[in-house]
């Protein structure tokens, strides 16, 4: 009977542990009533559970946010960055293109020339046109054909992220050397 006494008593206090309860009171100021609230204790330890894990949820949440807003902003002063990056090369490319279109009319202008004073003079053509009849009729001049400042334009151009800024510059130097 002993056991049972216990199982009992341990349950009864359980049952007015469920039931304790706080009450808080609130006044408003002089002539207002009294405003009391009675509260569970197990509903205070839910409250208190739940704020705590909102709370959590939010902070982890703000984290989040604030992280992106970061990244966002890196992203968007690289990317402003790479478009200033961007305009000033397509502005040298554009120059580019402009000299190497003036040095390939030059040259043109220069086979015309000595086109014509060889039929003045009476010459044949140059020993090194008769040898190349099959091959490329642009000249080298300086190392450099058009086609090949063209084709480095080109695969300048075609070229993912731009690292080597040097060949511009050695490009033009070039073309400006044939000119």
């Amino acid at each position: 009977m002993n056991f049972f006494t216990r199982k009992t008593k341990s349950f009864i206090d359980a049952k007015k542990k469920q039931n304790e309860k706080i009450t808080l009171m609130f006044m408003g100021g002089p002539g207002k009533p009294v405003k009391d609230f009675c509260i569970s204790v197990q509903w205070l330890r839910i409250g208190a559970a739940a704020l705590s894990m909102t709370l959590i949820a939010g902070l982890v949440a703000g984290g989040f946010f604030i992280t992106d807003y970061r990244n966002l902003q890196y992203l968007r002063a690289e990317n402003q960055a790479l478009a200033s990056t961007n305009e000033s090369q397509a502005i040298q490319i554009q120059e580019l293109q402009n000299i190497a279109e003036a040095v390939q009319s030059k040259m043109t202008d220069l086979e015309n020339l000595d086109t014509e004073v060889r039929e003045k003079v009476g010459l044949e053509k140059a020993e090194d046109e008769t040898a190349d009849d099959g091959a490329d009729p642009e000249r080298a001049v300086a190392g450099l054909t058009t086609s090949r400042s063209s084709a480095v334009i080109g695969d300048y151009e075609e070229s993912e992220y731009y690292e080597n800024v040097d060949v511009l510059e050695d490009l033009k130097q070039e073309l400006l050397d044939m000119d």
